[in-house]
């Protein structure tokens, strides 16, 4: 049985690129940094997709990240927590340029006309005298 995690961090060290002895395959590893109840945690991130990789190597270390696979834990005398990125999020938000926000139209809305008013608006109209 093969148990899931969705890890979610800051990122510790930058991706390398590697080949595997056995197959030249390529792969990636990076370290990520979490917090489980106020104890720091590092993991070993192993991703084998080429678009994953890619993207971890766009990131910068200490930008926010969110990997989703399969995950173990090994070691006797100090325990490393590794997991096998299937899937990455990180929370860069790509900027609009300039043209295309000059492109955008803009419409009117009358949602303001149908909010409801504050009691100060009113004019405090309760039939209850105080």
């Amino acid at each position: 049985m093969t148990s899931r995690l969705l890890l979610s961090g800051t990122l510790a060290a930058a991706a390398l690129r590697r080949h595997r002895k056995a197959d030249g395959a390529i792969f990636a590893v990076c370290k990520v940094r979490d917090t489980d109840r106020g104890s720091l945690r590092f993991w070993t991130v192993f991703a084998n997709d080429l678009t994953v990789i890619e993207h971890l190597e766009e990131m910068r270390v200490g930008e926010p990240i969110a990997i989703a696979g399969p995950f173990t834990v090994v070691g006797e005398r100090e325990i490393e927590f590794r997991i096998t990125a299937e899937t990455v999020l990180d929370t860069k938000r790509k900027k609009k340029s300039k043209a295309a926000i000059g492109r955008e139209t803009r419409v009117e809305s009358d949602e303001l006309d149908l909010a409801p008013r504050s009691p100060i608006e009113e004019g405090l109209n309760d039939p209850l005298p105080f």
